[in-house]
């Protein structure tokens, strides 16, 4: 009954081909339990000999009479015509369109004739170059989530990092980040092009592998189709030529994974939105709201926003433009959430918005370490506070006293180095101002040369009734 059989999108599709005397068309029927209906019809065009590839969810059809080659995505916008104008093929090894070509599913051609069994993969990259000037940025993304290939995640990046630097309208950029975060899982296994493979250029957006050796059952590789020139876009250059030395770039990350292809926060932050904002070709006010719509896009129900490196990001772009005020507002209400990095960025300018000390304090002491906490609190004359921080997390042991006594004797207030010193000899972290000579842990740090210092402004013997 049917000509051929294949899935599509995780559905079954039986489909028949109809060529009349004036037109070809491929009839798509989903096989259900209930039912079988016809869903689509693809208009082919001309009568002809025709055979049909399926490849990553894509109908890939081969016109033998007119030697060409149609590409079909049945979720696209138009879904009864082709992606792109159909387009010859030209291939290295043995002849194209031979009438005794014979498809089998999934994406494998084979001539008896020339003994040769090939199997077809998509060029990406090449597709996404051809459809940009007849498709919308917003569709073509689309289209590139649906595909599993390894540069689906580098051609999402890409597609948005141009269309941030064409100031595309907030509300469209609003919908594309929904689409990127409800549907960050953009590929499959990549086995649908080999690592290594070169693609072959005349045959417009479809890449073509010839594989056997005199008998069409022998699968390893005997031959190579011409490389596509001039078609690498500028990301895919910049991720492949990346240092040996730095991070892995996600185009290697992609391609060495056999699990889903993910664009993921560190991703969209590494690629798209820190390099923009380090370039400053943006306006400020356009790039705050971008990286603000994407951390609200961020934020669902089942998840959150992973990367604390976007609400550093946000943090540091509204400071650059002086917006303190909505800055500690977004901190009040949760929009930006706490980090260590973050907490330091706020004390390293609470000196352009004075409540940056109290809220960058706060959140140090939420998330990071006693030490951490001490090491920010002493330098603005603190002492006590960090004092009673220290013993009311019981770490008085995990702090150097000489780091408190220094500040102390700093400050140049009698009583604060007074109390300090009392307090850290409580505590047995510093020799009794009773005795002349100290030993153990008491002598740890160097704090035994404060005793000196005490005795001189206190005496030996401390009148406590005269303080």
């Amino acid at each position: 009954m049917w000509d051929l059989s294949s899935i599509q999108y995780d559905r079954i599709y039986g489909a028949i081909l109809h060529c009349g005397k004036d037109v070809a068309k491929l009839q798509m029927y989903p096989i259900t339990k209930s039912s079988v209906r016809l869903d689509l019809e693809l208009e082919l065009g001309s009568p002809g000999l025709y055979t049909v590839n399926a490849c990553d969810d894509l109908l890939l059809v081969h016109n033998i009479s007119e030697k060409n080659t149609a590409i079909f995505d049945i979720l696209h916008d138009y879904t009864s015509n082709p992606l792109l104008p159909a387009q010859s093929a030209t291939i290295t090894r043995g002849d194209a369109y031979l009438p005794d070509w014979q498809s089998h599913l999934p994406c494998y051609v084979l001539s008896p004739q020339a003994g040769q069994l090939y199997e077809v993969c998509l060029d990406l990259e090449a597709i996404c170059s051809d459809m940009r000037p007849v498709v919308e940025d917003l569709s073509l993304l689309n289209f590139v989530l649906r595909r599993s290939t390894p540069e689906a995640g580098v051609l999402v990046l890409q597609l948005i990092k141009e269309m941030l630097e064409k100031q595309t309208d907030m509300r469209v950029m609003r919908r594309v980040f929904k689409l990127v975060t409800a549907k960050e899982e953009v590929g499959g296994d990549g086995c649908l092009r080999e690592k290594g493979m070169v693609r072959d250029s005349s045959f417009g957006s479809i890449a073509s592998r010839v594989t056997g050796g005199g008998t069409w059952r022998n699968s390893s590789p005997a031959g190579s189709v011409a490389s596509r020139s001039g078609r690498q876009s500028p990301l895919l250059q910049a991720l492949r030529q990346e240092s040996p030395s730095s991070l892995p770039t996600l185009h290697d990350a992609l391609t060495q994974s056999n699990n889903a292809n993910v664009v993921t926060q560190e991703d969209m932050y590494a690629h798209v939105l820190n390099p923009l904002a380090s370039d400053k070709i943006l306006p400020a006010t356009y790039m705050i709201t971008a990286v603000l719509e994407y951390i609200t896009a961020a934020h669902k129900p089942t998840s959150n926003v992973t990367s604390p490196y976007l609400y550093e990001l946000l943090a540091s772009l509204l400071i650059q433009a002086a917006r303190f005020v909505e800055l500690q507002q977004h901190m009040q209400n949760g929009v930006i959430q706490d980090s260590l990095p973050l907490a330091k960025m706020l004390l390293a300018n609470e000196n352009k918005y004075k409540p940056f000390r109290v809220l960058g304090l706060e959140m140090l002491k939420r998330c990071a370490p006693v030490e951490e906490v001490v090491d920010a609190l002493l330098p603005r004359g603190k002492v006590l506070e960090a004092l009673r921080y220290t013993l009311s997390h019981n770490a008085m042991r995990n702090v150097l006293a000489t780091s408190f006594l220094d500040a102390a004797y700093a400050s140049g207030d009698k009583m604060l180095f007074f109390n300090t010193f009392r307090c850290l000899e409580e505590q047995g972290l510093v020799p009794s101002g009773d005795h002349g000579h100290h030993t153990g842990s008491a002598a740890s740090g160097g704090a035994g040369r404060y005793v000196s210092v005490y005795r001189e402004m206190w005496g030996a013997v401390v009148d406590m009734e005269g303080i």
